[in-house]
């Protein structure tokens, strides 16, 4: 339609015959031949002097009118419908606004899945679109037949709960998605929501969620004219919607942030509750070793021996467990303080259980001297390197594992441990690190913690990790560690200095627990 008034333009501006002029002379040109028609049947008839002196004036003026009155009714056809192509390119204005609105909306609300910033975000964007006086958002309580105020323009305040049957309009809600209150209803609204700032219209609408009424957003507006209401209308519409759905991601998200919360500490707890007897069980199969509890055969100490190594694999394990929970929940402490690179790495290699090693594989060392100090956790790298050891020890059959340091171009240090064993398929470097994931066929026994492990607690000591790995010739770690690590808050964990308080309650509770013991063993 629009190219065609635009044909109808461009002929007029053209300087040839417009349609409307040829349609006008047509109409003439048939009127005239009709007139002639009759004349020749006056004139067969026998009064040709009078038939021409009758008609002749008569054709003048027809051929003078009808092309004018012609011209007049399509310009009167065209004025309907340039007017009808205005209000359509009006229309498709006003939707293209409105439709850039909405946009606008589900972007701002789709940039959180915070409950409370969504809300807050939800009564900012309806206030500015439709210039609100104010704002309000509540959420239903189906079960308790309430409704609470949960953010508005201008505070929350105290948290207030209305029974459902306090405020007619939400039981409107139900069947209407959409409601304009004027006059005293108004009123009310605003004396039970606006603070006292009272409007001419309050517009509600609902949020629906999993096909029940899950809250209502209350917006205060001044006088709207037929169009503002439909335009406020349909806006209200459209971001409860959207509104809705992302509230609801909002609260599973919060529902499945309760539930991990609740399975950290069931995992805290469970773990404390293992490690305990599994001391207990350690200390006597130690006291059986020595003979504390009278002698023992050969074959006895063999047992003793495997017994203590897969209780020590089960603490290891449980310690992990753990250390990941505490990870995960950012409540792992760190106890930063200044050590020498070499010193740490010499104890480390010196306190290896002589069950890691293999008669066949050496621990070869290749630490270049004078590296100087590091300020970190040395119990969370030295946890961090024995893993690696342990790693290294125990898919190598043969050859060497070599623990290695130096400090690369930038003045950080640089922890490496290396073995010429299986290798890691190249597909599995993608996932080696990730939680609960193994290469598969690689044997050696664990559940998928020690690496994922490795690497969290180097990253909240400030480094990184990678490897590099071929199959049939060996794998390499390399740790990068800064000389002074960033700030605790980045990291996400709770840094902590050494405590002698914690140091003695700690020497304490060993005491006890060794107290206990051997009195336990007496009455035995």
């Amino acid at each position: 339609m629009a190219s065609r008034g635009r044909e109808n333009a461009s002929t007029e501006t053209g300087g040839g015959p417009s349609p409307d002029d040829a349609g006008g002379s047509a109409i003439g040109l048939r009127a005239l031949g009709v007139l002639l028609i009759l004349l020749a049947a006056v004139a067969w008839a026998g009064f040709a002097q009078l038939a021409v002196a009758a008609v002749a004036p008569v054709a003048g003026v027809v051929l003078i009118v009808l092309p004018s009155l012609r011209r007049r009714q399509l310009a009167r056809v065209r004025g309907e419908r340039t007017t009808q192509l205005d209000a359509l390119r009006e229309r498709v204005r006003s939707e293209t606004r409105m439709s850039t609105a909405l946009l606008e909306v589900a972007t701002t609300l789709s940039s959180t899945l915070e409950t409370s910033e969504l809300l807050a975000r939800l009564n900012l964007t309806s206030g500015k679109e439709l210039d609100a006086e104010w704002s309000a958002t509540f959420l239903v309580d189906v079960k308790a037949a309430t409704f609470r105020l949960v953010a508005a323009s201008e505070g929350t305040g105290k948290p207030v709960e209305f029974p459902l049957g306090s405020w007619s309009p939400v039981t409107r809600l139900e069947r209407e998605p959409v409601i304009v209150l004027t006059g005293a209803d108004a009123a009310r609204a605003c004396a039970l929501f606006g603070r006292g700032r009272s409007v001419a219209s309050v517009l509600v609408t609902a949020l629906q969620g999993e096909g029940a009424l899950a809250g209502f957003l209350a917006v205060g507006c001044g006088t709207l004219d037929t169009l503002a209401r439909e335009r406020a209308v349909r806006f209200l519409s459209g971001m409860a919607r959207h509104a809705t759905v992302v509230l609801r991601s909002a609260q599973l998200v919060e529902q499945v942030r309760l539930a991990s919360d609740l399975k950290s500490e069931f995992v805290g707890a469970i773990s404390h509750e293992l490690r305990s007897p599994l001391n207990v069980v350690l200390g006597y199969v130690e006291m059986m070793m020595d003979g504390a509890l009278g002698p023992v055969s050969g074959e006895q100490v063999h047992a003793l021996q495997r017994t203590q190594e897969q209780s020590l694999a089960l603490l290891e394990m449980i310690t992990a467990l753990l250390d990941l929970n505490r990870l995960e929940r950012g409540r792992l402490p760190l106890q930063r303080t200044t050590v020498a690179v070499e010193s740490l790495l010499a104890e480390i290699c010196d306190q290896l259980p002589a069950t890691w090693r293999r008669p066949e594989v050496p621990l070869l060392r290749a630490i270049v001297p004078g590296m100087g100090t590091i300020e970190t956790d040395p119990g969370k790298l030295k946890t961090v390197v024995r893993n690696l050891l342990h790693n290294a020890f125990k898919f190598t059959e043969q050859g060497r594992v070599t623990l290695g340091a130096g400090i690369d171009e930038t003045g950080a240090i640089v922890i490496t441990v290396s073995d010429t064993g299986r290798g890691i398929p190249r597909d599995a470097l993608d996932y080696v690190f990730e939680l609960f994931r193994q290469v598969p066929g690689a044997g050696g026994g664990g559940v998928g913690l020690g690496l994922h492990l490795v690497r969290r607690l180097v990253q909240a000591l400030g480094g990184t990790i990678t490897v590099e790995s071929t199959v049939g010739t060996g794998t390499c770690f390399r740790i990068t560690l800064p000389r002074v690590p960033p700030k605790a808050d980045e990291q996400g964990v709770r840094q902590t200095r050494p405590s002698p308080t914690a140091d003695f309650a700690a020497a304490r509770y060993a005491l006890q627990a060794r107290s206990t013991l051997r009195r336990d063993t007496a009455r035995a």
